[in-house]
């Protein structure tokens, strides 16, 4: 099983993830957006042990809108879109920079690219960062404070999880929501809400238990959420 550590820390506006053969820094992990302007993340992966490394790096973008465009490079080398793996070789020492391009052409309040890294040496171990644009015009302003437009439903967390994991989202106007979990062959296997649901933040919380109780067996799910005419689905990954 691998350990997944997705919290890298963060120091000032930037973030750093350490391996024992490597180390994955990053500058910051949200910029704010603006339609049809592209936002540049930085990440340095450095080779620290004292052998040739090879690291796995694996692109994630289930939490990009659609309509939104994405590339990356590594070092000099951009890949193409459709290229989510790479392995990238480095010297004891060496160091490459890892660039992420994201750009907004809907206007869904946010996206996330993730990145993750391990070496193949140790495998076991990997570290993941989370690059988020946020749309600047996604939110206005409420008697309790900001509040984005329409209906965003957030990262679930823990993600990777066992045995529990919290969705959180945020509405504006009261409506029925309709909250369910479903597996990767589109069959629903639980319901966590149904009924009216007042504006706010809220979250959800999902047992990895199926309707009858019963404990579901470790893979992907997916956690969709429909409130009124309105509906949105994030990824969870359920571990042994």
């Amino acid at each position: 099983m691998r350990i997944v550590l997705i919290s890298a820390v963060l120091l000032a506006a930037g973030c750093f993830a350490f391996a024992q053969e490597f180390t994955f820094t990053c500058e910051d992990t949200s910029q704010p957006g603006a339609l049809e302007e592209t936002n540049h993340f930085y990440a340095e992966l450095t080779n620290v042990s004292s052998a040739e490394n090879i690291i796995q790096l694996d692109l994630d973008i289930l939490n990009l809108p659609d309509g939104w465009i994405h590339s990356w490079c590594v070092g000099d080398l951009c890949l193409p879109p459709f290229l989510f793996t790479f392995n990238d070789t480095l010297a004891p020492g060496q160091l490459d920079t890892i660039t992420i391009y994201i750009t907004p052409y809907s206007s869904e309040p946010e996206g996330a690219v993730s990145v993750s890294a391990f070496s193949l040496q140790n495998p076991a171990v990997v570290q993941e960062i989370t690059f988020t644009v946020y749309m600047e015009n996604s939110v206005e302003w409420s008697e309790g404070g900001f509040l984005p437009q329409g209906f965003v439903i957030h990262k679930a967390y823990p993600n990777p999880f066992n045995p529990n994991t919290k969705i959180s989202f945020t509405i504006v106007r009261a409506g029925m929501l309709d909250a369910s979990v479903y597996n990767i062959l589109g069959v629903e296997i639980c319901r966590l809400f149904a009924g009216s649901i007042a504006p706010g933040f809220h979250q959800l919380n999902w047992n990895g238990k199926n309707g009858s109780g019963i404990v579901l067996p470790a893979g992907a799910y997916f956690v969709s959420l429909r409130l009124d005419n309105e509906t949105r689905t994030i990824p969870v990954m359920k571990l042994k």
